[in-house]
């Protein structure tokens, strides 16, 4: 028997409608239907990628949110079944299986669109997620998929920021004065985490396909880790081997942009990376990272550290800084110079002479020739920021030097040590010493500006202190070799002469008169490897005596002790 309801689902405020329990049910959704949405969504969350779990696991709605939402579906779908058959009077609304029907309907799509949106949103790194986030990071770069590790370096880009902030929340110093007060000092659990995520994040090969292929996630990464930069140290592992990876790798945005086209007309990268001087500072093992004494160095290399050079030295002019103080930005820079150029002398020590020139180690010698040339110039360029530096020839040490005085003469310096031990590989030598030489000691005297009198009188005092032990002491390498090879011994009669080269060639060969002789008497092998292979030693007439390549014989009397004058430094 049919029963008349006044109104649908039994609610006073909809329209009136027919119900009869006895009639079969018209069945909007099914329990087949539920099952295979269940399947369907169960086999979605199976073959999501990587990043696409790590977003919905980083995410409220995530697959286990979605499998309680199917799970309650199919609950309504069986209670929609088990309402007609019930003997009871149907209850208004609960009473109805199309509200059970459509309530299952409602989950289920609800479970569906939230997956789609769970996986197609950028995941957020918050206090709350930050475990989650640092698993699921863990996960992927534990694995080492190269595809995963591409698109993980893309994923974290849009919570840099959050990342940076929650570590720099950490004060090393404040945590160090407490530990040695015996006092405690909290870290909350996010800031831990943020830490040990940056530490993860400095995995080689993460690091390798990041700069590679996603640059803007490193941009940004330096780009925080510079704001308001106070020597927080916890980003070290990772900005080094960022750094290390961009040089060591061909098809990184460092190279990429070197070139004279395409990136190469903004080089925002390489000027990110190095072109901030507190940063620099702060971070003052900034190019150590690079392992060139590892493997062997690359063109491609040289060419990008040396456009790295230019970016840290006039970051530190146009910083604003104090000049006065040390810059560990440039102490960094000329020990890596220092130590290419040691590398580089060293593996030619193996050539034969004929084979310098070709080799690669040459080219790269070469280049580094130009990366001293291009100091010297920008040094020329903002030489009227720098403040007048006392300078007193008896007491100064170069270690102490902090001016970029002090720190360009030490490099050069460097460099011509460097070559001065593979002297006996002949002229060639020569060629990668006398373009620096020349800018240094120019021939003319109108060009010896004051900041080349400066590098001058602090070149000539690193170069006679190893003259002297070469000559007295008989200390390799032997500096004295190179400079005879730079100058010849050709001796200009004109003391009244101010410029500084030909000051410099006078007290030179004042040093080569004093103490020559001496030297061969007490061993006379020794001495001679003082000398360049051109260069011969008459002991019975006391000359030294250069074959020039023109087939000339120029002589140095060591026994003449004519006017000489000194240098007033």
């Amino acid at each position: 028997m049919s029963q008349n309801f006044p109104c649908l689902l039994g609610l006073s405020s909809l329209e009136t409608c027919f119900y009869d329990p006895k009639l079969p049910p018209h069945i909007y959704f099914s329990f087949g239907e539920v099952i295979a949405a269940t399947a369907l969504l169960i086999a979605l969350t199976q073959l999501l990628s990587p990043i696409k779990k790590f977003r919905l696991s980083n995410f409220w709605f995530n697959a286990n949110v979605a499998y309680v939402f199917l799970l309650l579906s199919i609950i309504f779908i069986f209670v929609s079944h088990v309402v007609p058959i019930l003997p009871l009077t149907p209850k208004p609304v609960i009473g109805y299986p199309v509200f059970w029907e459509l309530l299952a309907g409602i989950f289920v799509t609800s479970s569906i669109m939230g997956l789609i949106w769970g996986i197609n949103r950028q995941s957020r790194y918050e206090w709350e997620n930050c475990a989650k986030y640092f698993n699921e990071c863990f996960r992927i770069i534990s694995k080492g998929n190269d595809s995963e590790l591409i698109e993980l370096s893309g994923e974290i880009r849009p919570n840099v920021k959050k990342i940076v902030n929650f570590s720099k929340q950490y004060h090393y110093w404040e945590a160090k004065e407490a530990k040695d007060e015996d006092k405690p000092y909290y870290v909350p659990d996010h800031v831990v985490i943020s830490l040990d995520l940056l530490n993860l994040l400095s995995d080689e090969k993460f690091c390798r396909l990041m700069v590679i292929h996603n640059p803007f996630t490193v941009v940004d990464i330096f780009r925080e880790l510079q704001k308001g930069h106070g020597g927080f140290s916890g980003a070290n592992a990772l900005v080094q081997e960022i750094i290390n990876q961009a040089l060591i790798n061909p098809d990184s945005i460092l190279y990429r942009e070197n070139k004279y086209s395409g990136l190469g007309h903004w080089k925002g990268f390489t000027q990110i990376m190095f072109g901030n001087d507190q940063f620099n500072n702060n971070f003052n093992t900034l190019l150590q990272p690079w392992g060139y004494w590892k493997d062997e160095i690359h063109i491609w290399q040289i060419e990008a550290f040396e456009n790295i050079a230019t970016i840290v030295v006039e970051a530190y002019f146009q910083s604003g800084r104090d000049f006065w103080q040390h810059s560990f930005a440039l102490n960094n820079l000329f020990r890596t110079l220092d130590g290419i150029s040691l590398q580089q002398t060293f593996s030619l020590k193996t050539k034969l002479e004929d084979e310098v020139y070709q080799t690669k180690e040459y080219e790269v010698l070469s280049r580094m020739e130009g990366i001293f040339k291009k100091q010297i110039e920008l040094g020329e360029k903002y030489s009227d920021k720098l403040p007048i530096y006392p300078f007193n020839s008896q007491e100064y040490d170069s270690l102490k030097d902090s001016s970029f005085y002090g720190f360009l003469a030490k490099g050069i310096y460097d460099f011509f040590e460097r070559l001065s031990s593979m002297i006996s590989k002949g002229h060639d030598v020569r060629t990668l010493a006398i373009g620096i030489w020349l800018d240094i000691f120019t021939v003319s005297e109108g060009l010896e500006t004051p900041f080349i009198k400066e590098i001058q009188k602090r070149l000539q005092l690193l170069l006679f202190d190893k003259v002297k032990q070469n000559l007295n002491d008989q200390y390799y390498p032997p500096i004295t070799a190179l400079l005879i090879d730079i100058l010849g011994l050709y001796e200009q009669e004109a003391p009244q002469d101010n410029r500084g080269a030909v000051r410099f060639r006078g007290e030179f060969f004042d040093h080569l008169r004093n103490n020559f002789e001496a030297s061969a008497r007490k061993n006379k092998k020794k001495a001679l490897d003082m000398l360049p292979k051109n260069v011969e030693y008459d002991q019975r007439k006391g000359q030294l005596i250069e074959n020039t390549w023109f087939g000339e014989k120029i002589v140095l009397d060591l026994r003449y002790r004519g006017n000489r004058y000194d240098w007033p430094l």
